[in-house]
């Protein structure tokens, strides 16, 4: 849960330690489930994620969870998405308009738009 989290917000393990003034590996312990973080941190991952307490922990007991795991779950659907639009970021300019040139040609090709 806290990876998607994290990935949901387009931040790195680097970027979440950094906010929260611990080591990397502490997140990467956190996510993987190696290890825990206190109440503190939790608290502060919360806001940082923007999510209650209870969807972090990952509790159903309130209409807002559900509302919100169900849009972790859209997120997760899309996760592809937003590699492939980070991969573009990082493209210069001219290699874009080359994808986007050739995109453009299999949409008109594949469905005549």
């Amino acid at each position: 849960m806290l990876k998607i989290l994290r990935a949901s917000k387009g931040l790195t393990q680097k970027d979440v330690s950094k906010l929260l003034n611990v080591k990397q590996y502490n997140i990467c312990d956190w996510e993987r489930g190696r290890s825990t973080p206190n109440t503190d941190m939790l608290i502060k991952l919360a806001n940082i994620y923007e999510v209650s307490l209870d969807d972090l922990l990952g509790n159903k007991k309130t209409p807002e969870s559900t509302s919100s795991t169900s849009a972790i779950n859209e997120y997760v659907k899309d996760l592809h998405t937003l590699k492939i639009i980070r991969r573009i970021e990082n493209l210069d300019t001219k290699e874009k308009e080359q994808l986007y040139n050739t995109i453009d040609t299999i949409i008109k090709t594949m469905f005549g738009k």
